[in-house]
């Protein structure tokens, strides 16, 4: 999947790769403010990603589990990801700040101290909730 900054002229230097799926990428969809990217691929798997970075293929994107066959159909809001699957089912993510922290915990296999969320979240306008 890839990215290209529109701000440029040269479109060709701009790509971004963004290269987690490892099966054909399905559906995706962009947050109204442009910050924030979930995709999903034909072996279920939802991916939330953080377009905030300046680079956003060094960030790890939220694995957001569930589905156990293809997702053709994702949307986006500030509050909710909602994905639907040939599996007949139908999930709903909120992307509050602590269920997003929960599942980077999970990720990153360690809990993060408050001071590495603060400085992570800073300035990053994933939420307007502050870092407890």
């Amino acid at each position: 999947m890839c990215l290209w900054d529109l701000q440029t002229q040269d479109l060709s230097q701009k790509r971004i790769e963004l290269t987690e799926h490892l099966a054909p990428v399905e559906a995706i969809a962009v947050s109204a403010d442009s910050k924030r990217l979930v995709s999903s691929d034909s072996n279920g798997r939802v991916l939330l990603w953080d377009l905030t970075s300046t680079n956003p293929s060094t960030v790890s994107p939220v694995n957001l589990p569930g589905h156990r066959e293809k997702v053709f159909a994702l949307t986006l809001s500030e509050n909710w990801v909602a994905s639907g699957s040939y599996d007949n089912t139908v999930k709903l993510w909120p992307l509050s700040l602590d269920i997003l922290r929960k599942k980077a915990w999970l990720t990153a296999g360690y809990r993060l101290s408050n001071e590495q969320w603060q400085n992570y979240l800073q300035g990053k306008g994933l939420s307007n909730e502050k870092a407890k």
